[in-house]
């Protein structure tokens, strides 16, 4: 079970709290001492297969296989761009990618989730 516990916090024109896939399984969130106000969504549970599909992914590519090549580039941040990208290499989503995706192609889906 995910948990999310927020506390002493002051939530003002914000878009959305909580942002998760669809997928996620159970999930507990216990709010304490905090304000919210000017929220737009609470909490948007999204299709990550729409992600996948803008991003040229295959909609079968399982998330702890994203999750995977994110925390490999996550550990080498702080590295010049031509080493991020090849951590890649060795990654699981690499290996499903294959051929038809350089270690560029998908070091540029993955940085801007992180890096903007």
């Amino acid at each position: 079970m995910i948990k999310i516990d927020i506390e002493d916090c002051k939530m003002n024109s914000v878009s959305t709290v909580v942002s998760a896939p669809a997928n996620i399984g159970e999930m507990a969130v216990r709010a304490v001492g905090t304000d919210f106000g000017n929220v737009g969504t609470m909490f948007d549970f999204r299709d990550v297969t729409l992600f996948f599909d803008r991003e040229g992914l295959p909609l079968d590519t399982p998330p702890e296989v994203l999750h995977e090549a994110l925390a490999l580039l996550i550990s080498v941040k702080d590295r010049p761009v031509e080493e991020r990208k090849e951590v890649l290499r060795g990654s699981k989503l690499a290996e499903i990618l294959g051929g038809a995706a350089s270690l560029a192609t998908i070091y540029s889906t993955l940085a801007p989730l992180l890096w903007g």
